[in-house]
């Protein structure tokens, strides 16, 4: 199970609309200090999928991003979040499968501090940060594959 990342968020973190710093994520039985950005390939567009290893509608996005994954992989970084507390590394495994095995970045919000962070308030959001960090785009509900490509294209460019 040592493909996902467990995120947790410092308490004395000023926030602003790009990237936060993440004071702890646990990866591989190792604690590392560093920038969330760094985390996910600094200097790469971060596409950032608030989900639920339970969501139904969830599958349909996590299936897109894994055609864009695809595509750009080598220029753009995806995480797929879980915020689901219960949420244990087999049942995202277990979604994960449903929808293709698609090789992004998975990872846990425990404590849901990056949740909180960025005002989540429903499942299926999606978050573009581009190169510096700066969130460009930001979507409440199940994004389609042209949507995201057309974000992406946009911050490529």
């Amino acid at each position: 199970m040592s493909n996902y990342l467990f995120i947790s968020l410092s308490t004395n973190v000023q926030f602003s609309p790009k990237i936060p710093y993440f004071a702890s994520i646990q990866a591989i039985a190792a604690t590392i200090q560093l920038r969330y950005a760094e985390v996910c390939n600094r200097g790469k567009p971060v596409v950032l999928f608030i989900m639920a290893y339970w969501c139904p509608t969830c599958f349909h996005e996590a299936e897109e991003l894994a055609k864009l994954h695809k595509k750009y992989k080598d220029r753009v970084t995806i995480l797929a979040l879980d915020i689901d507390p219960s949420s244990t590394p087999q049942s995202l495994a277990l979604f994960k499968s449903q929808v293709g095995n698609p090789d992004y970045i998975w990872a846990f919000d425990r404590g849901g501090n990056v949740a909180r962070s960025y005002k989540i308030r429903a499942l299926e959001t999606t978050i573009i940060f581009d190169q510096s960090g700066k969130v460009v785009f930001k979507d409440l509900r199940s994004t389609s594959y042209r949507t995201l490509e057309k974000q992406i294209k946009l911050i490529l460019e």
